[in-house]
């Protein structure tokens, strides 16, 4: 049975002359000068390939480069070596989808999606391999001495230390001469060893670690704490959130840096609206004003963005044969994006916007006065299952007014009555069992999937109307491109139409009896004001 390599960090970055008179008083070596080799790692902000498994990286070698890799080359592999693939090529491409047709855009396309592949993080190595000998000269075990600094991608000028490695890498047939080793790099060098992979131990030399961004909020709350300090750390995770975000927001890396900024607004204004009585009015007015601000001026791109996403989609529901006569579409459609990404971005550089964001967080950060407002004071726990409690009871009721005749103004407030009760529950979901709450927001999920897919065949209906008025206003639009935008109208009312018959089947699901039983035993026991 072949062992697989051993790697151990040493301790106080010894010099290379300690642990070669270390090595060479018990072993004899050859010892062979490696290739300098500058190693860039990259995955989305959201982590998208380090959760699923993988890691994407490129190898430059300086001098000769390690038989098998070519320089530069680009390396996908996944955890535990199951896949491995290479690329040659200078850089990566920007996205997924701009990577040549063959295995390694296979591989990478459906994890990374519309997320661009950012640089997180690059090593600068230089090393040794120590080729153990036995007596008859033959190698039976390499070590592979590794030492070198740990660089930030925007900040190339910051360069720390990467701690020193020395790898143990096995020779088949060999394994007792592996052992003794490994014995010695423990007990006489210090090494301890390490299952961290290479990516994980460079971002901690630089105080980070993989999948450090994710977008849920979470937060753990004491059931007791004060309910103005607990909405106030719940506000203080969705300020970093927007805070992380905006710089992608403003540069337009990728769709998804919006998105998660404006669920970030949304949520902090939901929050201001739904954990009643908890800060003072007057300051409640002020910041509920200015978020609608904020909400509204980043909503005109992201709605651009989702239709130059959904674009594919468009053409794969039209004949082949007419698909690219959307082409004029998607040109207007990629103008009006970069005309309204520049207005919010000249909006998210205002002196306005920095007044907003420094004001909010001073006052989130500010002590809190718990005698401010009715609610401040009062344990979390008590305040989020009675206002939980009567959300849930309004959707319940809501919905069971539904039927095939009520009117979309009727399924639309139902929606957005779900969206604020999976906030709430999101937002406090620290506090219940986790498996019943769990079991409660994915059937809430269900339906909100449902009454969103609605609500959003209904509004793109009324905006590919509004693109196609537009088009024809500024010049001569192709008449098949305009036909072809009817076509695809028609197939956006049979969509919704096809969501609006699942409507009472999906909410029927939601309001089961064992499910209303458990709402009422996680949140409806709350004690009144």
């Amino acid at each position: 049975m072949e062992s697989s390599e051993v790697a151990h960090a040493l301790p106080e970055a010894p010099r290379d002359e300690q642990v070669l008179e270390a090595l060479t008083k018990t072993f004899r070596l050859r010892i062979e000068d490696d290739p300098e080799r500058r190693v860039t790692y990259y995955d989305t902000f959201d982590w998208r390939l380090h959760r699923d498994g993988g890691s994407l990286r490129q190898e430059v070698a300086s001098g000769l480069a390690p038989a098998g890799v070519q320089s530069p080359t680009l390396c996908w592999q996944r955890r535990g070596g199951a896949q491995h693939l290479r690329l040659a090529g200078n850089e990566p491409p920007a996205f997924a989808w701009d990577f040549p047709e063959g295995p390694f855009r296979d591989a990478l396309e459906p994890v990374v999606q519309m997320r661009r592949l950012l640089a997180v993080v690059e090593l600068r190595l230089g090393g040794r391999t120590l080729c153990v000998l036995d007596r008859r000269e033959k190698t039976v075990v390499r070590l592979r001495l590794e030492k070198g600094t740990v660089v930030v991608p925007e900040s190339p000028a910051r360069a720390v230390p990467f701690p020193t490695l020395l790898r143990v890498l096995p020779v088949r047939g060999y394994d007792k001469a592996l052992h003794k080793v490994v014995r010695f790099v423990e007990s006489e060098l210090g090494g301890a060893g390490t299952s961290q992979s290479e990516l994980e131990r460079a971002l901690a030399a630089i105080g980070r670690r993989a999948g450090d961004y994710v977008s849920k909020v979470v937060i753990e709350l004491d059931p007791a704490m004060p309910a103005a300090e607990a909405a106030k750390l719940i506000h203080r995770s969705l300020l970093a959130t927007m805070r992380r975000n905006e710089p992608g927001t403003i540069q337009d890396l990728d769709s998804e840096f919006l998105h998660d900024f404006r669920v970030a607004v949304r949520r902090t204004r939901s929050a201001l609206s739904q954990i009643k009585g908890v800060y003072p009015e007057a300051d409640l007015a002020r910041f509920k004003s200015e978020l609608r601000w904020l909400g509204g001026l980043t909503g005109p791109t992201r709605d651009l963005d989702v239709y130059l996403l959904k674009m594919d989609d468009y053409k794969a529901e039209l004949p082949a044969a007419v698909r690219e006569d959307l082409a004029p579409l998607s040109e207007y459609l990629v103008g009006e994006q970069r005309r309204a990404q520049r207005r919010m971005a000249r909006s998210l550089g205002s002196d306005r916007y920095h007044r907003l964001i420094d004001a909010w967080d001073r006052f989130l950060r500010e002590p809190t006065d718990l005698d401010a407002a009715a609610n401040a004071g009062r344990p979390i726990v008590e305040v989020a299952s009675r206002r939980i409690w009567k959300i849930y009871r309004r959707v319940i009721k809501e919905g069971l007014a539904i039927d095939d005749d009520t009117p979309a103004e009727r399924v639309h407030e139902l929606r957005i009555d779900c969206k604020k009760l999976r906030y709430l529950m999101e937002f406090f979901r620290s506090l219940y069992d986790a498996g019943r709450l769990g079991h409660l927001i994915k059937a809430l999920k269900q339906l909100q999937d449902n009454l969103g897919d609605f609500n959003d065949f209904e509004v793109q209906q009324g905006s590919i109307r509004e693109f196609a008025d537009d088009m024809q206003c500024r010049g001569a639009t192709p008449a098949a491109t305009l036909m072809a935008m009817g076509r695809l109208v028609e197939h956006l009312e049979a969509g919704q139409a096809r969501e609006r018959r699942r409507v009472t089947e999906r909410f029927a699901a939601f309001a089961a009896e064992p499910n209303q039983r458990l709402a009422r035993q996680l949140f409806g026991s709350a004690p009144g004001p």
